[in-house]
């Protein structure tokens, strides 16, 4: 999809493509300075990455006569780091080059300048192969030697690459404290960019006083840190910018980056090459399925599953991977190629859709009014009729609702219309709400069996799962091997540590078509061997921890990043405890939790448990859920408490005495 944009764009002023009079490379102005001095800065800061003293990042397109006058791009990186502390060593002793998209390294020079001044300069041989580092593709790095606390590391390098005029994102803060932050951008006289600044990044100038080319920068002398924190959406809080190409000069064409023409583009390609036998194979393999005489969602279950079941995407070219004959026939396809199926397979079938497009809110919220490519890189669809949406390459959801990531986000709709003799998508920009805490839910209804005399630790219970946290077992379970299994038990049956023994269980509603349709419904019994203590005459049920493992916030800094949470969802258990005859729990009131955070008068998060005896019967009721995915972080210490509320009944010991 991309490369058909970077095509069409392209034809757009690809006629006017000429030789920069004079052109030379910015990133040949950069060099080390000629007598560097070691910085004498100290931080006593032991969670410190260092602190950059240099951070300067450089886009430079140029018209590339090598190239044929095409557009093309040297990326340049500019770092020195004082390294601090071990943690910063550690970070720092390597400096990878990413060349996913790169057309070369045209230059890579590092040196360490140590705390006398010294100075070792890395050799060029040095640069090592890391072929898919970290499966994130293609990277050569330098291994420093000789760093050491105190020590300055300094390093610039250069890659060739096609332009991401079509729009890009540069995130500039990080977890390290950073000095003399710069950002700059060149592009040839004719094209013109459009800018945004994100969380507090100065605004990106045009140097009106160069002519010969477009130059644009911003800079920071000073850029605090910024670090994870739980609950937060944390690369969306980073500084930085974001370009697009939108004017060009030359030829009077503006808003070169537009959704509009993106929906058009898609159109063409979901339909490019699909034959009248392509059409044909589709309409056989509905025959073969039975479906024509169901109703829309059950249709589209079985289509869906079928796709998912049988055909294999790889991230490879080839024209049978685009072709749907040939895509049914070797149940090989290319990401091209299945949306292909799905998008031809669903008008086939007459069923009326919108095609989506969108991001992950917590890596790239989607942009409505600065409209870049970027923003188009998760397919969905939505079919109106029935109000539910549908993942084509996420294999683990079914259709109903979206993963979370792709909602509470804005997204491109796209419908087909006719006009005349002319048929393509029209898009518009819509919300995608996330699903309320109904949707999603984990709830326990348990009874604990201590036999006569706390002889037996046995625990029953029904766990019924539903919404975000059932879809990935609903979807794979039927595909998993028993050992696979065995090594789920512990997610499954919620072990609290490695040595309950399961004495029974067996799973309801595990196939595929019931997801986001049937709960996923374990009914187990299990021996916890460390559930009772024995202290003296007294005995210690540790009651709380049969609900599972819990999240606990106990951040000792000043919370810097508002709360975010990934979807909305609740769980419900109730907890029977049989008691031994002749004994009785001293503290009862442990079980009793009331926290909650209000929203607009309405309880939004809540932690709240009590209990009731009905006769050697304690009844323990839990309720909690999240219904709200934001709050400011003024509000941090609310929310911390339900969260904490959790963690503490987690805790609950029970104690039982005689009488």
């Amino acid at each position: 999809m991309k490369n058909l944009f970077i095509a069409i764009i392209a034809l757009v002023f690809s006629p006017i493509l000429s030789a920069q009079e004079d052109y030379s490379p910015y990133h040949e102005k950069i060099e080390f300075e000629k007598e560097p001095k070691n910085e004498n800065l100290t931080e006593s800061d032991t969670s410190s990455y260092g602190i950059h003293l240099i951070d300067r990042t450089v886009v430079d397109m140029y018209y590339d006569q090598e190239r044929k006058g095409g557009l093309m791009e040297y990326r340049t990186y500019h770092k020195k780091i004082k390294l601090t502390t071990n943690r910063s060593i550690k970070q720092n002793n390597k400096v990878y080059f990413n060349l996913n998209n790169a057309v070369d390294l045209v230059e890579a020079k590092a040196r360490v300048i140590k705390s006398d001044n010294s100075i070792i300069n890395l050799n060029p041989d040095d640069i090592k192969e890391a072929e898919n580092f970290e499966e994130y593709g293609r990277f050569k790095y330098f291994a420093f030697e000789g760093i050491e606390l105190g020590a300055d590391i300094e390093y610039i390098y250069t890659i060739k690459r096609n332009p991401d005029y079509n729009g890009n994102r540069f995130l500039l803060q990080g977890e390290a404290e950073r000095n003399n932050v710069e950002f700059i951008l060149i592009a040839p006289s004719n094209l013109y960019f459009d800018f945004v600044s994100l969380n507090g990044f100065p605004e990106v100038i045009r140097d009106t006083n160069d002519t010969t080319v477009n130059f644009y920068s911003a800079q920071v002398d000073k850029m605090s840190r910024l670090e994870s924190e739980d609950y937060s959406s944390y690369t969306t809080s980073r500084q930085g910018v974001m370009y697009k190409l939108d004017y060009n000069g030359a030829s009077g064409s503006k808003n070169l980056v537009s959704y509009t023409q993106a929906a058009q583009n898609i159109h063409v390609n979901m339909h490019y090459n699909v034959s009248s036998a392509d059409l044909k194979s589709l309409s056989s393999l509905s025959k073969k399925l039975k479906i024509s005489k169901m109703d829309t969602e059950d249709k589209l279950r079985h289509m869906e599953k079928f796709i998912k079941s049988n055909l294999n995407s790889v991230d490879q070219s080839g024209e049978d991977l685009e072709s749907i004959s040939k895509i049914l026939e070797n149940k090989n396809c290319n990401n091209s190629g299945l949306m292909k199926v799905y998008v031809n397979w669903i008008e086939n079938e007459g069923i009326e859709y919108e095609l989506c497009l969108g991001t992950e809110r917590d890596e790239f919220p989607f942009e409505k009014d600065f409209e870049i490519y970027n923003c188009l890189g998760d397919y969905f669809f939505y079919f109106p009729e029935i109000d539910k949406y549908m993942v084509p390459d996420y294999w683990g959801y079914r259709l109903g609702y979206l993963p979370p990531s792709y909602t509470e986000n804005y997204a491109l709709f796209m419908k087909e219309v006719t006009l005349g003799d002319f048929t393509t998508y029209m898009s518009r920009v819509k919300w995608v709400k996330p699903s309320s805490k109904d949707i999603t839910y984990t709830n326990l209804d348990m009874n604990v069996d201590l036999g006569d005399s706390f002889d037996k630790t046995e625990v029953s219970f029904v766990k019924t799962a539903a919404g975000h946290e059932a879809a990935i077992f609903q979807a794979s379970y039927e595909s998993l091997s028993q050992e696979q299994l065995k090594n789920l038990e512990p997610v499954f049956l919620a072990f609290f540590n490695d040595e309950e023994k399961v004495i029974t269980q067996s799973f309801e509603n595990t196939n595929p078509l019931d997801v986001f349709q049937k709960p996923f419904v374990i009914n187990a019994t299990l021996d916890y061997p460390n559930l009772v203590q024995k202290a003296g005459p007294k005995y210690l049920v540790s009651v709380g921890k049969i609900i599972g493992p819990q999240s606990e916030l106990y951040q000792e800094k000043k919370r810097e990043l508002d709360i975010e949470l990934d979807y909305n969802h609740g769980y419900l258990r109730d907890i029977d405890v049989q008691i031994p005859e002749g004994y009785r729990i001293t503290n009862l009131k442990d079980l009793v939790f009331d926290k909650s955070v209000e929203i607009d008068g309405e309880k939004k998060m809540i932690f709240t448990s009590n209990y009731k005896l009905e006769g050697n019967t304690l009844k323990i009721s839990v309720n909690e859920y999240y219904d709200a995915l934001h709050l400011p972080k003024s509000r941090y210490d609310e929310f911390k408490s339900v969260i904490n509320a959790a963690a503490d009944f987690n805790k609950v010991v029970l104690v039982f005495e005689k009488g």
